[in-house]
């Protein structure tokens, strides 16, 4: 994974500038080829979703990483489904935030992993997953195994979860936490036996992965 100049991409653009030109896409269900063809035109160099980068943004300035238990609980089920009714509409997420508790949206962020049209680690790759384990070299495997866009997101991803684990004291949710919470949602329909070693993995990760190339972009 080349993660150069990734902290360059600077620019912030809404869902709403992006519908007025004609680029429009849906954030939940998509498949990460959806979605990067959709922003290709507004930020080819940008290997991130810019959905996801606004999402995490979003909980981190509405007092996310001083949330008690932000990822242990889920808001109400239907609230879930109209945010990412609105959402898919078009409906800008800035918009959307209004009025929500935090925690809506930090269960919109665990449903958009897990809605994804593609996992992030696929079964296909539970078997390199498994030698990395063994071998340790974590690292490596999400930088090199794991194809390019969906490195970058699980990089991304990780380096928020660090940021929230960093806060521990105000937030209650250290690295296991996190792990158990996004490991379903980052590897689905895999073998039953490998779901601990997914966790394994996402937990090494939170707690020696340097994606300070990658984690935060500016959206300034």
């Amino acid at each position: 994974m080349d993660t150069g100049g990734i902290q360059d991409q600077t620019t912030y653009v809404s869902d709403y500038v992006m519908n007025l030109m004609g680029v429009k896409t849906r954030y939940f269900g998509a498949s990460v080829s959806e979605m990067m063809w959709a922003q290709k035109r507004i930020k080819p160099d940008l290997p991130i979703p810019i959905f996801l980068i606004q999402l995490i943004k979003t909980i981190i300035d509405h007092n996310g990483l001083r949330t008690k238990d932000i990822f242990w609980s889920s808001c109400n089920q239907d609230k879930l489904e109209d945010m990412i009714r609105r959402l898919n509409s078009g409906e800008p997420i800035e918009f959307v935030a209004k009025g929500q508790d935090i925690k809506d949206f930090s269960s919109l962020l665990k449903a958009w992993f897990r809605d994804m049209g593609d996992a992030i680690i696929q079964e296909e790759k539970i078997d390199a997953m498994s030698d990395a384990l063994r071998d340790h070299t974590e690292i490596e495997f999400a930088e090199t195994v794991i194809p390019d866009f969906f490195s970058y997101i699980l990089a991304y991803l990780v380096g928020f979860l660090q940021d929230v684990a960093d806060h521990f004291e105000e937030t209650n949710m250290d690295a296991a936490k996190l792990a158990t919470v996004f490991a379903p949602n980052i590897a689905r329909k895999i073998r039953v036996n490998y779901s601990d070693y997914v966790k394994k993995l996402l937990l090494v990760l939170i707690q020696t992965w340097d994606v300070s190339k990658v984690y935060p972009v500016n959206l300034n």
